[in-house]
């Protein structure tokens, strides 16, 4: 028990610090580039791909050899890299060619593909995502999710809502106009075990804390309000590996378990940690 409990505020401690802070900081015996290193800037994103670990950052792609307890670049040398997600040799990521920093990056930031086998990569924004403020394109794209067992499957956050793509980004569907409140610890995803059922962490209109859940692919979305005491900030969700419908979420100052009830998988919260 005190194993697990342990591991789930170590997952989400690093979830919710971990676009807030280096990998030199938190991980000392990793090596990071110091090049890399700073609060508030850095590395974005982790992925653990085929076993291996590797970082999202403002110098590019890095991955880890712990053979050797070093970090190389892997891909997009030199380009801030806010997430990415693979499939074979194909790669989608969120990039910001812009020297820029905080919320102003998914203001600007874009969504490209490229092949590690080639040097170009490609735009796959669709034509719905953005606009013009005083002759200026904004895009606001704020995350990047791909589905646990399609990994063709993505669903990414950008103006004005959540789009998903069934062909790794080729084209995209629209599927709700909801895309309020930001911050750099937001979630979306799926749920590990129920394909069609997805997560969206935001702010609603008058900065309230609450959870987006679709269970019929993003046809329908429920509005889940996480937290009774009335924080105005929701963050990561991370899911018990013993029983997927038993989740954790973050809010500014406590952790909240989420009991979710199939088959209406209705809502039963608790508070966790305070």
């Amino acid at each position: 028990m005190r194993h697990k409990i342990f591991f789930f505020i170590t997952l989400l401690y690093f979830a919710t610090i971990g676009a807030n802070a280096s990998v030199l900081g938190i991980f000392e015996d990793t090596n990071f580039p110091v090049v890399i290193s700073g609060e508030r800037d850095g590395v974005h994103r982790m992925e653990v791909i085929n076993g291996e670990l590797y970082a999202a950052t403002e110098k590019g792609i890095y991955k880890y050899s712990e053979s050797e307890n070093s970090w190389s670049i892997w891909a997009l040398s030199d380009v801030n890299v806010m997430d990415f997600k693979v499939n074979g040799d194909e790669v989608v990521a969120i990039i910001v060619t812009q020297d820029q920093k905080g919320f102003r990056t998914v203001q600007l930031a874009r969504l490209i593909r490229f092949s590690r086998n080639q040097s170009e990569w490609e735009d796959i924004m669709d034509a719905g995502m953005g606009y013009f403020y005083h002759d200026q394109f904004l895009t606001y794209v704020m995350r990047l999710a791909q589905h646990p067992s399609k990994p063709h499957t993505l669903m990414v956050a950008a103006y004005p809502g959540i789009w998903i793509s069934e062909d790794f980004g080729t084209t995209w569907n629209f599927k709700v106009d909801y895309l309020y409140g930001y911050n750099e610890n937001q979630f979306l995803g799926w749920h590990p075990t129920k394909g069609d059922i997805m997560f969206y962490t935001s702010e609603s209109r008058i900065f309230a804390a609450q959870i987006l859940r679709s269970e019929n692919g993003g046809y329908d979305w429920d509005i889940i309000d996480p937290d009774p005491m009335g924080d105005n900030s929701c963050h990561n969700l991370a899911f018990d590996p013993d029983n997927a419908d038993h989740i954790r979420t973050t809010v500014r100052d406590s952790v909240f378990k989420l009991v979710c009830k199939v088959p209406n998988f209705a809502i039963k919260f608790e508070l966790w940690i305070k």
